[in-house]
């Protein structure tokens, strides 16, 4: 609602609210893993335009394929 000025006025409805902060939490939650990954060290570009992390995780993918396995590739 408006007052007579053009300006807002009242209050937002309880889940307009509550949706707002659902998805502030959804997008911390999401930039933050990205941001820690966007400026760790091991995610230096290097040939083919692949970056370190990427190149070992297709290694281990390859590897993986070779041997028949299905292992799941430790953190870090």
């Amino acid at each position: 609602m408006r007052d007579e000025s053009g300006n807002w006025v009242g209050r937002l409805r309880p889940r307009l609210v509550v949706g707002m902060v659902v998805w502030l939490v959804v997008m911390i939650g999401w930039l933050t893993p990205a941001g820690f990954d966007a400026v760790d060290d091991t995610n230096t570009v290097i040939g083919e335009g692949l970056t370190r992390k990427a190149r070992r995780n297709v290694m281990f993918l390859r590897a993986n394929a070779l041997c028949g396995t299905t292992a799941v590739r430790p953190a870090g």
